[in-house]
């Protein structure tokens, strides 16, 4: 919408569809995370500074990733933090997701 009223800013905007793939990258990873609460059934509720809370299911990750498996520890997987800088989530420094995963793959509250 906004490429159509000002033609000129095409090729401009980190959305733009010619953007480059950096471009693309540094808008998902300029989403950071506020808070988190680990939530039943291995979901975590996301808060964004841009004040946008998701849902993110990790069991698919687990599926992919063999060593996202520790957080079927319900212990473990509630130790779950807002990493330095709101750049993701961390459990006892050994496990991460980052934002821009968090905030592409999770789903919206309604």
């Amino acid at each position: 919408m906004v490429l159509s009223m000002f033609p000129k800013l095409r090729g401009i905007l980190p959305h733009d569809e010619q953007s480059s793939e950096d471009q693309k990258r540094a808008a998902l990873l300029s989403h950071k995370v506020v808070r988190v609460r680990p939530l039943e059934g291995l979901k975590l509720s996301v808060d964004f500074d841009s004040g946008v809370t998701k849902t993110y299911d990790v069991k698919p990750l687990m599926e992919k990733l063999d060593v996202f498996g520790a957080l079927r520890d319900k212990k473990f997987f509630e130790t779950a933090s807002v990493d330095e800088g709101g750049c993701g989530v961390i459990w006892k420094n050994s496990l991460d997701l980052s934002s821009g995963e968090l905030w592409e793959t999770g789903k919206p509250h309604v």
